[in-house]
């Protein structure tokens, strides 16, 4: 991007910047406004979030003449910042969007068999707005209607609820979306909860259990573009190549997956491989870094059995070539999508849910299995270590999985076939 184009953007931004203060402050007292703000809105009212403290500190020990120079600096700097966000290519998309349409596609294939579990009837927009207003009307099951209707898209919330984070940023995806290709018009259900489980009702979901007949659609972090993780990702790659990485498993992360007590704690998949690390360190570094969905007593005993670790960044857990990922209340999300972008070996923790696009994931051949008990983590990891150069290419071919198939493009790629496919149905 050339000097003047930066120049330019940073004039616009600081317009709009200025706007959008003027419109807080005349509509103070509507909140509603601000749910179906783009993202670049909504980027703004966190911008005045984050820099309200230092602007205040300005404002008040400098003047205004510093106050702007520190606005313009600040906003020039989020300015770069918001340019590392993904965006659509729209030609790479529209390539994207030909390879799933076809029917020898694994996108293809997952699609119409998720689709082909309900009946035409069932899936059309009249039913699908007849159980909106009805059998799933109570707010907190957390079911969203979308429309998309010449090519704009809509969400409606349940009443007595507004669209949350998770909500606005499927919204802004059905706007990219629209921006970049024509979308038809199409009625659906979706359930902003972690998973969302049901034989009944073809509600839309970032995960589900794998016996489940709900359908599945890309994540909000996926639909994000992952947010910064993946460029944080790929400039580490290069900083830990194969031959320089530890030969161990690790793993950092938060004890979810169920309410923790002082009677269960040990219990969970995660506690699991936190007291294996314990009796193994030569396997496995596994700890707890964040103690949520527990009850009193819990995070002093974690402590006291050294189950808690130091925080370890994304970036410095590439320097191990084998990294675990252990479901909690759901699927991890973003954390499959790094591990298998890092350029180490997956070793994915049993489960019982899945999303979009684990019919991928082959067993060996793009990533390791492992039981939900763990019995057979020495086994498998010991079958790596005697075996570097298998182990280096399966870390190679989750890559491949990563790069082609979770990149922006293709994300949203996926969306639209599925869209395309149930606006068919309608």
């Amino acid at each position: 991007m050339g000097l003047q184009t930066i120049a330019l953007k940073s004039f616009w931004f600081l317009l709009f910047y200025s706007l959008c203060k003027i419109l807080e402050i005349l509509f103070s007292n509507m909140n509603f406004i601000f749910n179906n703000f783009y993202r670049e809105r909504r980027f703004l009212i966190d911008l005045q979030a984050r820099g309200n403290r230092a602007v205040n500190l300005m404002k008040k020990t400098s003047g205004y003449f510093y106050y702007l120079v520190f606005v313009f600096c600040f906003c020039f700097s989020q300015l770069l910042v918001a340019g590392n966000h993904s965006k659509l290519n729209k030609s790479v998309l529209r390539s994207k969007i030909q390879e799933y349409q076809s029917s020898d596609s694994w996108a293809y294939r997952a699609i119409f068999s998720e689709l082909s579990q309900f009946s035409p009837s069932e899936l059309s927009a009249e039913s699908m707005q007849n159980l909106f207003y009805n059998e799933l009307s109570d707010p907190n099951h957390l079911i969203y209607i979308a429309f998309v209707r010449n090519n704009i898209p809509q969400i409606i919330a349940p009443e007595g609820r507004n669209l949350t984070e998770r909500e606005v940023i499927i919204l802004s995806a059905m706007q990219s979306l629209c921006r970049a290709v024509k979308v038809p018009d199409v009625t659906f259900l979706f359930s902003s909860h972690d998973s969302y489980d049901s034989n009944e009702f073809p509600v839309l979901t970032f995960s589900k259990k794998k016996f489940s007949k709900n359908l599945l659609m890309p994540d909000f972090e996926a639909m994000e573009g992952y947010g910064n993780i993946r460029s944080h990702v790929q400039e580490s790659v290069r900083l830990y190549p194969w031959n320089a990485k530890t030969d161990k498993l690790f793993w950092r992360g938060a004890t979810t997956g169920g309410v923790y007590t002082t009677g269960n704690y040990a219990l969970f998949p995660r506690s699991l491989a936190v007291t294996y690390s314990l009796n193994r360190p030569d396997l496995i570094d596994a700890r707890f870094t964040n103690v949520v969905q527990d009850t009193p007593g819990v995070s002093e005993l974690l402590c006291q059995k050294n189950m808690m670790g130091d925080f370890v960044s994304i970036g410095k857990s590439l320097k191990y070539k084998y990294l675990v990922d252990i479901d909690g209340n759901a699927n991890t999300y973003s954390r499959c999508f790094w591990i298998l972008l890092s350029n180490s070996v997956l070793f994915k923790v049993d489960s019982e849910y899945v999303q979009w696009y684990y019919s991928l994931l082959q067993e060996s051949h793009n990533y390791v299995g492992l039981r939900s008990d763990l019995s057979d983590l020495e086994l498998k990891l010991n079958w790596m270590r005697q075996n570097d150069g298998l182990a280096e290419q399966i870390a190679a071919n989750g890559t491949h999985i990563a790069e082609h198939h979770l990149s922006h493009e293709a994300v949203f790629a996926y969306f639209y076939t599925f869209l395309k496919a149930l606006a068919d149905q309608q």
